[in-house]
């Protein structure tokens, strides 16, 4: 999904094209049991991060296409934006989503209701998974290239 200089391909190029959608979800229950919470899907050919949001819906970045999908009434559904090199998910009490790109070097939120997107932070070197701490109203995201770790604003 990579070309010479590290770059993921462009969504629209012949190389992009023919990634296959292989990527799924699997449930493991406390008994060990194994289901397949997400089967294939064009719109994350590669799951990357993955949590649940405050209804108990899957929510899943799409690290090749950048999409932030939330099953909604049992289809997995895009938000609006693209987010690629999408690492971390996360939802707030409030209900506001908020992700990562470990290739961009951003974090957004998202509001819930008009999924617009607010940038965060940019300019890390690499933004991956990350810890929400409400009762601090900050977000802790690692920049793992650089060994730093940066605390966040929620700007709500």
């Amino acid at each position: 999904m990579r070309d010479a200089n590290n770059n993921l391909w462009p969504l629209d190029s012949e190389e992009a094209k023919k990634i296959p959608a292989l990527g799924r979800i699997y449930h493991v229950d406390l008994e060990g049991h194994i289901t397949i919470q997400q089967d294939t899907s064009p719109l994350m050919l590669n799951p990357n991060g993955v949590g649940v949001d405050n209804d108990g819906n899957s929510m899943v970045a799409a690290f090749f296409k950048g999409n932030f999908l939330v099953t909604k009434d049992g289809v997995l559904t895009p938000l609006k934006g693209v987010f690629r090199g999408a690492d971390a998910v996360e939802q707030d009490s409030k209900g506001n989503y908020y992700v990562s790109s470990w290739v961009s070097g951003k974090v957004w939120k998202i509001d819930p209701i008009t999924e617009a997107s607010t940038l965060l932070i940019e300019g890390l070197a690499s933004a991956a998974d990350f810890y929400l701490e409400e009762d601090k109203d900050r977000l802790l995201a690692p920049d793992m290239m650089t060994g730093k770790i940066y605390a966040i604003p929620l700007k709500n």
